[in-house]
């Protein structure tokens, strides 16, 4: 009995120490900001907080402003130990699916912004100088696609330390159920082509008529690009077209199950709209394949051309 009162002692005079102790640069850190708000809503914007350190720490009395003064948040509360801290705007809906740990009013300009984490002494602690730098680092309007730090532990300073969600690793439902292409109270996603990949006995993924023309070949009519791929027996595909700057311009296959694990798709040269036709170039095909059984990820990729016939 005595013992256990020693351990729960100690583990209390830890946690005390960590809350008490002061915040050095970076312990805490803006780690995602979803300045496009959620497929439900634009106005529905969140912004999450990462604890490097391996000690709790208490947020009372924190700041989190922008330079042109909106948002300003007054923070409390407490991030755990490499932990997150969710914050939504207005109201607990933004992501309904998962608890915010604060509530602000304001908005963050589309066009960027200059935010500051401050600590109770004013020390600066973290900051993201977007709008000095003409504009958000990463993060897509179109889809809603929220812009991730890939490096919680470097500086959140410049551009090459920030990406855009890969539309693949996601967490949440916004207001009306509809997937939050971002990863609140989670670990960020990784660039696709930055994945580890299982090794296929064949060839996973593979594009069989590039280049292709959508806006109509020599004949005037327009072609289609065709994808064959070859994954394990019932597993779980998505397939999806990116542009070279890892942007998200199509879902051809979205989670759907093939039980042959054998097929093809075409693609018609348009977004995910289904009417515009996307800029002559080279594309980046991404499938990736769950075979339920098993628990194994295949990833591969293949490039695609989109081309327009000279007159």
């Amino acid at each position: 009995m005595r013992k256990l009162i020693i351990l729960k002692s100690i583990g209390i005079l830890f946690l005390s120490i960590g809350l008490s102790r002061g915040a050095s640069l970076g312990d805490v850190v803006i780690n995602e900001i979803a300045w496009m708000g959620t497929t439900c809503s634009p106005s529905d914007e969140w912004i999450e907080l990462y604890n490097n350190s391996g000690f709790p720490i208490d947020l009372n009395g924190w700041s989190l402003k922008a330079a042109d003064g909106t948002p300003a948040i007054s923070l409390n509360g407490i991030i755990p130990a490499k932990g997150y801290f969710l914050l939504e705007r207005t109201d607990d809906e933004t992501i309904k699916d998962l608890k915010a740990d604060r509530f602000y009013k304001g908005w963050l300009e589309n066009a960027g912004e200059d935010l500051q984490l401050r600590d109770p002494s004013d020390n600066l602690i973290d900051s993201v100088p977007c709008e000095t730098n003409r504009g958000w680092f990463a993060g897509e309007n179109d889809g809603r696609y929220t812009m991730e730090r890939i490096d919680s532990g470097s500086p959140g300073t410049t551009k090459n330390n920030w990406h855009t969600n890969n539309g693949i690793t996601r967490n949440g439902t916004d207001a009306e159920g509809n997937p939050i292409n971002g990863t609140p109270k989670a670990e960020n996603s990784k660039e696709f082509w930055s994945q580890p990949e299982e090794e296929p006995t064949t060839k996973t993924i593979e594009v069989t008529r590039s280049p292709f023309f959508p806006y109509g070949d020599i004949s005037g009519r327009p072609t289609e690009g065709k994808i064959k791929y070859n994954v394990p027996d019932g597993s779980r595909i998505t397939l999806r077209i990116f542009d070279v700057r890892g942007r998200l311009v199509r879902v051809l296959i979205d989670q759907e199950v093939d039980s042959d694990g054998e097929g093809s798709v075409t693609w018609d040269g348009t977004d995910d709209s289904g009417d515009t036709i996307v800029p002559i170039g080279i594309y980046i095909c991404y499938i990736e394949a769950l075979n339920e059984n098993t628990g194994k990820v295949t990833k591969k990729t293949d490039t695609i051309v989109v081309g327009r016939k000279l007159k």
